[in-house]
């Protein structure tokens, strides 16, 4: 037995020598990830028991600061749906915080309770339901996105609720901004003009500085320029990061620098020189038509290169900042993905979010939690922080490209009339001459996105054999009845040029589709049949009263040209 146990107590020494030797032979790089990776994680864990765990709505005087506000709720799911996604753990969508808030939202929608959020809330909840369920909300959060882009100021900017007097708010625009670039990595259209105002917007108010007071004069021409030093949020890094990575998202938006995740790289691969953001020089026509004509290019990277020049002149101060500092480093996370895509950097730890996790490390309380004060509330500022150290924009950009099969045409066979769905994504193969791969594809739940459909041929050709066509047009049918949000858009357009007339009493059932963008498609597709240029005045962001008169009056078009036909109610 002795013997035993003398072998036994051999055999973990030699374990554990060659354990520590293994260890030992590992890069440095490689165990300094390992350690930064185990220290992210275990402040994280602490975080999230805390989320779960604590009442985070008991006091009634945190409204303003989100604690008990829409908002609070909707920030708390979100936070606890991406800590289980990004570390792969089952049931975040089950979580009891993560229901609550999307049940809220689903029900302030059901209910048309707009009045009561929020231009911040109403942000968040497009991001909550966009990010854990986009396709079981999709109604739900087209319906939140039309709020958002009619509550647009005329300026551009966005305020806390609706308001056209005093200025703009650079924090609340944030989360516009990027509730709509959210809802665009989900497959649904936004409005570029929504986009163009916000831009033109920052550029018009950033300081001559680089940065953002929150609630900056607009001079009415493009920036920088003299914003009063007495404002609030002058010259802090946290209103400069909200402004700034809401400039980089907009121009990404509108086609000025990339915003596709490249692959991995280190420091030297930018298209940077001496530190400043260059024009791409050599680029195919395309991509010079995909860039907004409305905004001189000159302008919109003269204020990218401004507001870097201001954290490059703060440095290592930004993390002593005064203001806010778990706001700041949730806006500086953003600022610094969407800065990093526009220079074509893809790197695992970068400079900034290293220094970023050791701010937070020494800063978490024994509960898990951070809190900057009484007023910002520990739910907050919780959330805040954990979505830097979960590296919130860029898994987002990841998880979107997962859930979405394609980005931006990746993947995207160059034909797709030689194109079919196969294990959930569009391959090139030769099939027959008429459409039925596009159909297929279009009646397929799997793979279809908004850059599939922007790549279809602009005028769908039907199989010249009568008894085939006649069962194609009864497809495009049944798909605006049925089909996927985005088969409905181009079944519209499809069936409009097959059947002309013909097609009207399915276009007006259309103009009452829940998704604007099929309405606008049925819009045009009447606008198309009648030769009547204007239609009969239906904007693109209407009301339901503007709809239902609209609708009428295509009716009563339809009766004079056909007398004899009979239309349903």
């Amino acid at each position: 037995m002795m013997f035993l146990q003398i072998r036994t107590l051999d055999l973990l020494k030699v374990t554990t020598v060659l354990l520590v030797a293994a260890i030992a032979l590992l890069p440095t790089e490689q165990l300094h990830a390992q350690a930064q990776a185990a220290r992210i994680r275990s402040m994280a864990d602490k975080a999230y028991e805390f989320l779960s765990t604590q009442d985070l709505t008991v006091m009634p005087n945190m409204r303003e600061a989100g604690e008990t506000a829409e908002g609070g709720k909707f920030l708390v799911a979100l936070t606890i749906y991406k800590y289980h996604k990004i570390f792969k753990i089952p049931g975040g969508n089950n979580h009891p915080k993560v229901v609550a808030g999307k049940n809220l939202a689903r029900d302030l929608v059901a209910n048309s309770e707009f009045d009561r959020m929020q231009n911040y809330e109403l942000g968040l909840a497009i991001i909550l339901l966009a990010e854990s369920e986009a396709d079981a909300y999709r109604p739900q959060i087209q319906a939140l996105i039309d709020v958002a882009q009619r509550r647009q100021r005329e300026d551009g900017a966005w305020n806390y609720y609706n308001a056209e007097e005093g200025n703009g708010d650079v924090s609340i625009s944030q989360y516009m901004v990027l509730a709509l670039w959210t809802a665009k990595q989900y497959g649904f259209d936004i409005d570029e003009l929504t986009v163009e105002n916000a831009c033109k917007w920052l550029l018009r108010t950033q300081d001559t500085g680089g940065g953002w007071p929150y609630t900056p004069v607009d001079p009415g021409n493009f920036g920088p320029t003299n914003q009063n030093s007495m404002q609030l949020g002058y010259d802090q890094p946290s209103d400069a990061a909200a402004g700034l990575g809401s400039l980089y998202i907009s121009a990404g938006l509108l086609g000025f620098v990339n915003q596709k995740l490249p692959q991995k790289t280190d420091d030297s691969n930018t298209q940077k020189t001496n530190g400043v953001l260059q024009i791409k020089t050599e680029e195919s026509e395309e991509e010079k038509l995909t860039k907004n004509p409305n905004i001189p290019e000159q302008i919109v990277m003269r204020g990218l290169n401004t507001g870097n020049s201001y954290f490059s002149k703060k440095g290592d101060t930004v993390w002593d900042t005064q203001r806010w500092p778990y706001y700041f480093i949730y806006s500086y996370e953003r600022y610094m993905t969407f800065r990093e895509l526009a220079e074509l950097k893809n790197i695992e730890e970068p400079a900034w979010f290293v220094k970023g996790v050791y701010f937070l490390e020494g800063k978490q309380m024994e509960d898990g939690s951070w809190v900057y004060s009484s007023k910002s509330g520990k739910g907050v500022d919780t959330c805040l922080a954990m979505l830097f150290l979960l590296r919130s924009t860029k898994q987002s950009l990841k998880l979107a490209i997962e859930e979405t099969k394609f980005q931006g045409g990746v993947g995207l066979p160059k034909n797709l009339a030689n194109a079919k769905m196969k294990d959930g994504k569009v391959v090139a193969e030769e099939v027959s001459g008429d459409i039925e791969s596009i159909l297929q594809m279009l009646e397929s739940e799997d793979g279809l996105t908004a850059d599939t459909v922007k790549a279809l041929p602009p005028d769908i050709t039907l199989s010249d054999d009568a008894i085939k066509r006649r069962e194609q047009q009864e497809q495009l049918k049944a798909l605006i009845s049925e089909g996927n949000y985005l088969a409905r858009r181009v079944a519209v357009r499809s069936l409009a040029r097959e059947q002309k007339l013909e097609a009207v009493p399915t276009l007006l059932f259309a103009m009452t589709d829940p998704d604007k963008n099929v309405v606008r498609e049925a819009r045009d597709a009447l606008r198309f049949i009648s030769r009547r240029l204007d239609g009969f005045g239906l904007k693109d962001n209407y009301t339901e009263e503007e709809r239902n008169k609209a609708v009428q009056a295509w009716r009563n078009w339809y009766l004079q040209v056909r007398p004899e036909a009979e239309l349903e109610d």
